[in-house]
């Protein structure tokens, strides 16, 4: 199993603008991910971006990974690594208003993979209610964002689709297409709710987006999810289309694993399991912490 770190998110976005500003705040920040790897024992760094908004964000941004890649170039070298080894990935955002300002083929020059983020297609923000995940059509769809990502340039191979493990809720509305009231306070967040505690005995799929929802006519509440069957779709449009793999946000979030409920169970069962085609690092020599120096010694063992 690969670890890799993530620096970025919803929450934590904003900061990235300042960091890679300059040249010498992208080489500082390349040179603390390189730190972080041999401390802790990672093998790469996934950087989440959310979003780039402006054209010189866009072009930092390809800054950014050409120097993390080179660190990371530099140091596999000097660890004697396989190429690919240690991984620069990118969380790519899977709406056309942030997509479209990215340089998404050069950025691909040095990335190892990208995660599609295939979920929030809805939320607070939206007007009416629509499916937060679905596969296909509507304004939002992770079909449409891999076709996006293809023609720029994308190999079908580096594509990883992004799916949920958590469901939207909307109060006070009849369903997709209609306004509604609220969102509702949420597991941890607000309209968001984990799917190990949703209730799947009345589920509907809409055969035409691959979506799941529950729509409660008694309370007017409608709920977008994706479910086992849903997800054994994903897993088939993976398959059929050379796509990389797949990702879940969160696997904390998920139903467990020897539930037939689990999401990740599900896609795994349905694409077959693959090894990674290289391991992962257990020799981190310069770490600070003995522990993770020592794993190379411990493994053996």
């Amino acid at each position: 199993m690969k670890v890799l770190l993530c620096i970025g998110g919803w929450e934590f976005s904003s900061h990235l603008a300042t960091a890679i500003l300059h040249p010498a705040n992208r080489e500082n920040f390349a040179n603390s991910v390189i730190t972080l790897i041999k401390d802790y024992g990672f093998d790469g760094v996934e950087i989440d971006w959310e979003y780039a908004e402006t054209i010189n964000q866009a072009r930092q941004f390809v800054e950014l990974l050409k120097v993390v890649r080179e660190k990371i170039d530099n140091f596999s070298e000097e660890m004697n690594l396989e190429e690919g080894q240690i991984e620069l990935t990118v969380a790519g955002p899977a709406g056309p208003v942030q997509y479209s300002r990215m340089r998404l083929g050069q950025m691909d020059d040095y990335v190892t993979f990208w995660n599609l983020m295939g979920y929030d297609f809805s939320g607070p923000w939206v007007s009416k209610v629509a499916y937060q995940s679905n596969l296909y059509h509507g304004e939002l769809s992770t079909d449409s964002a891999v076709k996006a990502y293809l023609a720029a340039g994308i190999p079908s191979t580096k594509i990883v689709v992004g799916m949920p493990a958590y469901g939207r809720l909307f109060l006070g509305t009849s369903g997709v297409g209609d306004h509604f009231t609220s969102t509702g306070p949420g597991t941890r967040f607000g309209g968001i709710y984990d799917y190990k505690y949703l209730n799947s005995e009345k589920d509907r799929v809409d055969p035409y987006q691959i979506c799941a929802f529950h729509y409660n006519h008694t309370l007017s509440t409608f709920m977008s999810f994706d479910n086992p069957l849903v997800t054994e779709a994903k897993a088939m449009y993976v398959v059929e289309n050379n796509l990389g793999g797949g990702m879940f946000w969160e696997v904390s979030t998920d139903a467990h694993i020897n539930s037939p409920r689990s999401l990740i169970r599900k896609f795994t069962d349905t694409i077959g399991f693959k090894r990674f085609k290289n391991c992962n690092l257990l020799d981190y020599p310069e770490s600070k912490f003995t522990n993770v120096r020592n794993a190379a010694f411990f493994a053996d063992e």
